[in-house]
This record gives structure tokens, sequence and C-alpha cells, in this order.
């Protein structure tokens, strides 16, 4: 099982690629990024989100959500969905997809959770040859398109440019 936040969903659903992450196992996400996503109002990410939802990505709930505001507190730099998501990994036993920087550090130093950005996905869907290069490079140049995504020059050698 692994949680995606709500960065991961937008952007390769913005690429139409939100598939993808079937490959993964059991990939799920909270009730926060569900809203995060339909209070968008865009179109393409609630499409999105929706066919996916309808078929292979779950909703998990945390189970014990009197921790939120307990984690909130120790950590004032994350938002409430920010908590939600390392609380639902906790509960999980579970890694946490994630590019936002500052949920990564926390989720990692805090709660010794493991982190994959999207770079880390789309490495490891090459090397599962999940996507081919062809695949890959056409991913790469609709984030940067129709997400905006910068790649650093580190995370352009990992995946091979």
């Amino acid at each position: 099982m692994i949680v995606v936040d709500t960065c991961i969903i937008s952007s390769l659903a913005k690429t139409g690629r939100l598939e993808l992450l079937r490959w993964f196992i059991d990939p799920c996400t909270s009730p926060g990024v569900i809203r995060e996503i339909s209070s968008s109002g865009n179109p393409v990410l609630t499409k999105c989100l929706s066919e996916a939802l309808a078929d292979w990505l779950t909703v998990r709930t945390v189970k014990n959500p009197e921790e939120l505001s307990s984690i909130q507190d120790l950590h004032p730099i994350l938002g409430h969905v920010d908590c939600e998501l390392i609380l639902l990994a906790r509960e999980l036993g579970c890694a946490l997809m994630t590019d936002d920087s500052r949920l990564i550090e926390e989720a990692e130093a805090s709660f010794g959770l493991e982190t994959f950005d999207l770079c880390d996905i789309l490495v490891a869907l090459r090397k599962k040859n999940r996507i081919d290069e062809k695949e890959l490079y056409g991913l790469i140049s609709d984030l940067e398109k129709r997400d905006h995504y910068k790649f650093s020059k580190e995370s352009l050698r990992r995946l091979g440019r």
C-alpha cells in the first residue's frame, strides 16, 4: 500500500497519466486530498480523480483523528491534509508519495516514513518496464508543459536525460 498526496495526483492527472499509479500496490489517498482536488474547480483533475476512484484508487480515513491536532501542534509548518497523510501512512505502515519538500522532510525526519517524489515514481516505473524510454520522455515533456513542472538537473540525470 502507498499513500498519495494531492501534488502527485494533480501532476499525473494534468498529463492524462494518473493511471500509472495503478502499478504500485494498493494506492490510496485521504479525504483531505479528495476535498482539495474536488474544490480546485479543474475539470481535468476532477474527471481523472473520479475515474480513478471508481476503478483502482481508494480513500482511507485515519483511525485516530484526534492525533491530527497533536501532530499539527508539534509541526505547525504542516497543513491539516499533510498531517492527515502522515498519520494515514504511519497507521498503514506504508510509504508516502509527495512532491512537497516540506512534507517529505517532516515525514522522513520526524516520523521515519519512507517517501517517494515524482522522480522516484518515474524511475521505478521505468525500471519495472511499465513505461518505455519514449513514453518517459513524453511524460517529462507533458509535465513541464501542462503542469509547469521543473525537474532538477539531478532528477533529469536520474531519469536518463
